[in-house]
């Protein structure tokens, strides 16, 4: 089952990954070949249809024209190449230490959608049945 935050929760956490590319726009800068976006997508480096989940470590802010033609464009090569950049991009020691700063804020996003998962389960068990109860 994909982790996803409801939609209220991932806007907020879209806006923590846009303000962590902007802050980290030197490094992102290097890896990426381009500078952070004012405006753009963001992006999942597992994409959502593929069971990736909506967490800090899987999102990417990239502008319109990055994120049309290079992460999700026709050229296999070329895709493929983004798809390693965002990875080292997501992998590197100055996002793992953004991600260090900021996991109380992170945590709390996600405390929203642990608990609508446990909610669902248990409502979806189906009680046992009671030993007088024929069938």
């Amino acid at each position: 089952m994909r982790f996803k935050l409801p939609e209220a929760a991932f806007r907020k956490l879209c806006r923590l990954v846009k303000q962590r590319d902007e802050e980290l726009a030197e490094t992102y800068q290097s890896i990426i070949g381009e500078w952070p976006p004012s405006r753009g997508e963001v992006h999942h480096a597992k994409h959502a249809g593929s069971g990736g989940p909506d967490k800090e470590d899987n999102l990417i802010h990239l502008s319109y024209e990055t994120h049309r033609f290079k992460a999700h464009g026709l050229s296999g090569t070329r895709k493929q190449y983004m798809d390693e950049q965002i990875k080292t991009y997501l992998n590197c020691h100055a996002v793992k230490e953004w991600r260090k700063e900021h996991e109380m804020e992170l945590q709390e996003l996600y405390k929203t959608e642990e608990e609508r998962r446990i909610k669902k389960k248990r409502a979806g068990c189906i009680p046992k049945k009671p030993k007088w109860a024929k069938y």
